[in-house]
């Protein structure tokens, strides 16, 4: 992790679709191995950007029980 990582690249966004004012959900990596039950492993976390850290770091605390 590094502070070019944003929540866009890990959770995803919006991106316009091909028809005019219609817009796509486009899932993020995170998003992407979730979603297909793949594991994550995160280095060095603390250097990620602060909103990036906000999200994760809930979703790291909780995953030992």
């Amino acid at each position: 992790m590094d502070k070019q990582i944003d929540r866009k690249t890990l959770f995803g966004s919006y991106v316009c679709a091909e028809q005019p004012g219609e817009f796509r959900r486009h899932a993020g990596s995170l998003t992407q191995s979730i979603l297909n039950g793949l594991w994550v492993v995160f280095e060095d976390i603390d250097k990620a950007p602060s909103d990036v850290q906000s999200i994760l770091l809930p979703l790291v605390e909780g995953s030992g029980s």
